[in-house]
């Protein structure tokens, strides 16, 4: 491994128990376990598919959480404090707070519990950029028709709605995970700190956020169709190596 790499490696999954849009949305039922139990599952095989012991840490204020996941193996439960339990407060000042705490952890994969789809591959290629960057992020590409300003003036300028093929790329944070060192992130309190690798999602469900109650059907489908595709495309041994 390079040498750019120092200490040890967590995977952090911040956790909080409210949600404004869905109550108690990191334990709502999608495809048929706790939203939150997805990402703890690709952590926990992710392990196993380097032969490496990453800590798991789950951040969360919730007790609920905190029960759910209480006799997962591998998975430790880090309590916030008082002052980082708020619905203003940042991922990076509950990061920042932790690795104050655990200097001698070098870099993290931070997951978010909200993106149930992801596969080994992507973990691994975040996990493989930290080699050579400070941070990684993983980005979709989007062709929206996106309006800006006055949406009556907008609108009335139809005629010069492009046409698809015409349209500029959009590549947008998928929000699904991200790889960060702590030196650079210390110094300037930012995930996407210093020299920072961006990566593609490698197959579009990977982009799927649950961020309101319309998101938990589709990622429920979505995962339902691909557990399906990896029975019929090999079983365990396929899936393990793919997205769920």
């Amino acid at each position: 491994m390079s040498e750019h790499i120092t200490g040890n490696t967590a995977m952090f999954i911040p956790a909080r128990g409210g949600s404004k849009d869905i109550p108690g949305k990191n334990l709502i039922g999608v495809g048929g376990r706790p939203l939150i139990m997805w990402t703890v599952t690709h952590c926990r095989i992710f392990n196993e598919r380097m032969g490496t012991h990453m800590p798991i840490v789950v951040s969360t204020d919730s007790k609920d959480i905190s029960r759910v996941l209480h006799d997962t193996a591998g998975v430790t439960i880090d309590p916030r404090p008082g002052d980082l339990c708020g619905d203003e407060i940042t991922t990076e000042a509950v990061l920042m707070e932790w690795w104050v705490r655990n200097p001698h952890i070098g870099q993290v994969i931070l997951l978010q519990a909200t993106s149930p789809i992801r596969s080994l591959d992507l973990m691994e290629d975040v996990y493989n950029t930290l080699q050579e960057h400070d941070s990684a992020v993983v980005l979709a590409e989007g062709n929206p028709h996106i309006f800006n300003g006055d949406l009556s003036e907008r609108f009335s300028e139809r005629h010069l709605r492009q046409l698809r093929p015409q349209k500029n790329k959009i590549f947008y944070d998928t929000g699904n995970m991200y790889g960060i060192r702590r030196i650079p992130f210390m110094a300037g309190g930012d995930r996407l700190c210093g020299n920072l690798g961006a990566l593609m999602v490698r197959h579009p469900y990977e982009a799927l956020e649950i961020d309101n109650e319309w998101d938990v059907p589709l990622a429920s489908i979505a995962i339902s169709v691909l557990n399906n595709a990896f029975k019929t495309e090999g079983g365990k041994k396929h899936a393990q190596s793919n997205l769920s």
